[in-house]
């Protein structure tokens, strides 16, 4: 059961507004107004965790904090920035909850966009830019997004820019671990080759991430996922991921500049892609000149 309109307003006059959004993973989102300016509350119910989610509900505190500190240290227009209400956890009617405000963002997800069809090359390029800038953001202070994908995306309505949306799972290579032991995280469709190996996160760093973001451009140019078949197991699936050599981005149309950068940006080995996002990013603007 999804958390209630009246429960939302229940936990400051800030949030006295507050309009249902939608719900995911572990939150569901609202909408509120305050100082003229429209703000995403999110809140997680954090009673039964173990039985919902999974996870204790220590688990869930720290990684929901973990993502909080990471939009409040983090200015990136390329990224959601924290809101006006204080992160806090509440209890009403008996019930725990975790609750904090970030930026709405006022657009569609690229899962959304996708649905016509597959974009254009300039559009993809956009993709590939401003969420370059975000991954290159998250990774000067050594964070792995971990859940790059085009739900995770939206395009911001007033400027059009792309934004990634949900830290929630991120990897702080400077902090504890958050994972159970044997745990993955993520979306499985996106998850990197090393992503599958769940006893050796640590070796996770940003090629994860670019190789994520590579997955969702590829489905954004050609319309389909590179390896992703309805009716898939999970065991197939993570086959594909490791083994599988998807179609050549040409033959959907893809200009020849922007297919090398997201084949190269899925290649199964993390040595094969791009060294970081700021190596991405110089590559898509040196191959990128012409785009129109």
């Amino acid at each position: 059961m999804r958390i209630s309109e009246d429960v939302a307003r229940r936990l400051d006059p800030m949030v006295g507004s507050a309009e249902y959004v939608t719900e995911g993973g572990q939150k569901t989102v609202f909408r509120f107004n305050h100082a003229s300016a429209d703000w995403a509350l999110k809140m997680i119910d954090l009673s039964d965790t173990e039985g919902r989610l999974g996870e204790d509900i220590t688990i869930v505190v720290a990684r929901v904090t973990r993502e909080v500190r990471i939009l409040r240290e983090n200015q990136s227009p390329h990224l959601p920035k924290l809101g006006p209400f204080d992160p806090q956890a509440a209890r009403i009617d008996g019930h725990p909850y975790f609750a904090y405000s970030e930026e709405y963002i006022d657009g569609q997800s690229l899962r959304d966009i996708m649905a016509a069809g597959r974009l254009s090359a300039q559009v993809v390029a956009a993709v590939a830019h401003d969420i370059g800038l975000a991954l290159e953001d998250l990774w000067a202070p050594r964070i792995v997004h971990r859940d790059v994908k085009p739900e995770n995306i939206l395009q911001r309505a007033s400027d059009q820019a792309f934004v990634l949306l949900d830290p929630g799972y991120a990897l702080d290579l400077a902090d504890t671990s958050l994972t159970r032991t044997g745990g993955v995280v993520g979306t499985a469709p996106y998850y990197s080759p090393e992503q599958l190996d769940a006893g050796n996160k640590r070796a996770l760093d940003c090629r994860s991430d670019l190789y994520s973001l590579g997955v969702s451009l590829y489905e954004a140019a050609t319309g389909s996922h590179p390896y992703y078949r309805r009716g898939m197991t999970r065991e197939q699936l993570a086959l594909a991921i490791r083994t599988a050599v998807p179609a050549d981005l040409r033959s959907a149309g893809c200009p020849d500049h922007l297919a090398g950068i997201i084949a190269r940006l899925i290649r199964k080995r993390p040595h094969l892609r791009f060294r970081s996002p700021t190596d991405f990013l110089e590559n898509l603007e040196a191959d990128g000149r012409g785009i129109s």
